[in-house]
């Protein structure tokens, strides 16, 4: 009976070793994925123009964006400043810029936002398809369509 008991006290401890690895291992296999959820897909669609000037060019357009939702932007050749229907901005640099009139592609790079896009991070390739007969001649403005793949941070990513 002795053997028995000793054997039932060691048991127990495993049995509870064997607990605590499980529920460790859950917590790890977790915080893995909160780690690797960190960024979400980007993929947006949206219309604009583009408008030629003296000093460069002037571009707005509007659409809508996973996790982002309905929006507006107004950007040149070097930044793009996205703001959702709520207000919250995402601040982005133009990277790379492949012409190939009618059809670009653009690289962008998020570096910044307010509201639930402080501190984002991320970026897209856009293609873009402009129409190559001008909407209008003073100023010279063309009208375009957008595409765009990538990855943004995810909403309070960057707090930890």
């Amino acid at each position: 009976m002795k053997t028995t008991q000793v054997s039932d006290s060691i048991r127990k401890p495993i049995r509870g070793l064997a607990a605590l690895g499980i529920i460790l291992a859950g917590v790890f296999a977790g915080l893995a994925a909160a780690q690797a959820g960190d960024t979400v897909p980007w993929k947006s669609r949206s219309i604009g123009q583009v408008t030629v000037t003296e000093s460069g060019c002037v571009i707005t357009e509007a659409g809508q964006a996973a996790h982002l939702g309905r929006f507006t932007k107004q950007s040149d050749l070097i930044t793009a400043e996205y703001t959702a229907a709520n207000g919250d901005t995402l601040e982005a640099v133009i990277t790379g810029v492949v012409d190939n009139f009618p059809v670009m592609e653009i690289q962008v790079m998020f570096v910044d936002g307010t509201g639930r896009f402080d501190g984002a991070t991320g970026g897209y390739v856009a293609i873009i398809l402009i129409d190559p007969i001008p909407v209008s001649v003073d100023p010279l403005t063309f009208a375009f369509r957008s595409t765009a793949t990538g990855t943004l941070s995810t909403v309070g990513s960057n707090k930890r």
